[in-house]
């Protein structure tokens, strides 16, 4: 049994407690550790020294061989050039920095990653090519291999539905939400100088997104 973050936060510097902090820095190490926090060499690199100044503290030339990285599991793939490019920065750029310090660092970095907070789901698209689907604070997210191909924020959602081994989300083009908004504002307006103002009105998206449609069906059968 070990602790895991579900839902993580968006603006993890914003996190006052520092007990938090640490245990949202291990799942982050961890999501290292099992390649789920995908990133660039020059990132990945960052994040490593970021856990060694952690784990260590300042780099000392007396207490650390020129092997010593090998001896921490950072990443699922940890090739030589990618060792002395951490020892390099754990040397140079994070002494000074307390443990604490060097973990605020790591969340610093980590959160603007394209891959932060993701839990990638494999999954095929509408052309039949594999992918993975994951769900941020921002949206749906769509990688196929490490590249983000495809982000639909939650107010751009307007439908799930799971059909047999098909799961469908269902989003709002912008030209459409354009014309709902207005058809609101519309109604509003109107219905504010029929009835009272007293009168409080509630709208369902959904409703005049389908009558948005069926206008526009309507308008294509007809012969101008």
């Amino acid at each position: 049994m070990c602790f895991r973050v579900k839902f993580y936060p968006h603006e993890p510097m914003k996190i006052k407690e520092e007990l938090t902090r640490y245990l949202l820095y291990l799942q982050l190490k961890r999501d290292v550790y099992h390649g789920r926090l995908l990133c660039p060499f020059a990132d990945a690199a960052y994040l490593g020294a970021c856990i060694v100044q952690a784990e260590l503290g300042d780099y000392d030339q007396d207490e650390h061989p020129p092997d010593y990285i090998q001896d921490f599991k950072l990443f699922p793939k940890q090739s030589l050039k990618l060792e002395r490019k951490i020892i390099d920065i754990h040397k140079n750029e994070l002494r000074g920095q307390c443990s604490a310090v060097a973990e605020l660092h790591l969340l610093q970095r980590a959160h603007n990653l394209e891959t932060y907070g993701v839990d990638p789901h494999p999954c095929k698209d509408f052309t039949g090519s594999t992918a993975f689907l994951g769900f941020t604070a921002t949206g749906f997210v769509v990688f196929q291999g490490n590249k983000r191909i495809h982000l639909l924020k939650w107010a751009d959602v307007n439908k799930l539905k799971f059909e047999g081994k098909t799961f469908y989300v269902i989003g709002i083009q912008k030209e459409v939400r354009h014309k709902i908004s207005l058809c609101l504002q519309t109604q509003k307006y109107i219905s504010y100088q029929r009835f009272s103002p007293n009168i409080t009105l509630s709208y369902n998206i959904s409703h005049f997104l389908c009558l948005y449609v069926l206008l526009l069906c309507e308008c294509e059968c007809l012969d101008f």
